[in-house]
């Protein structure tokens, strides 16, 4: 029975390192689209966060990004007590939430200005969809 705790245990922190570094690797992707992406309005895209602005042109913000949640993983892996568990596993959670958040914007961001620019220079005669 113990054994089996602690294996539900082990891969339920396994899956939330998982989930974390996914999300963080999806944002970091979402954001260089945006940013390298030949679309005039994105010409003038900067990346907020003063930590990752320098990597943020192109593929290094990948390994950079999947540095930052570290000391999470760290805590999420060392944390034995029931409270410290739940308080972990909550900055965790919503640091992934967080992520995805951030994420589903830039890709918001990138739809709405390539139909804007498809609107305006590739289908000058073509109707308005909606």
């Amino acid at each position: 029975m113990l054994k089996h705790l602690l294996l539900k245990h082990s891969i339920a922190k396994t899956m939330l390192v998982l989930a974390l570094h996914a999300s963080v690797t999806f944002d970091a992707w979402s954001t260089v689209r945006v940013q390298n992406e030949p679309f005039p309005a994105h010409r003038h895209a900067v990346e907020l966060d003063p930590l990752m602005r320098p990597f943020s042109k192109g593929p290094r913000m990948y390994p950079a990004i999947n540095l930052l949640p570290l000391p999470l993983d760290a805590l999420i892996l060392r944390a034995k007590s029931r409270r410290a568990k739940m308080i972990v596993y909550t900055l965790a959670v919503a640091a992934v939430t967080a992520e995805i958040v951030t994420s589903k914007r830039n890709m918001n961001l990138y739809d709405q200005t390539a139909v804007r620019y498809h609107q305006q220079f590739v289908c000058t005669g073509c109707r308005a969809e909606k």
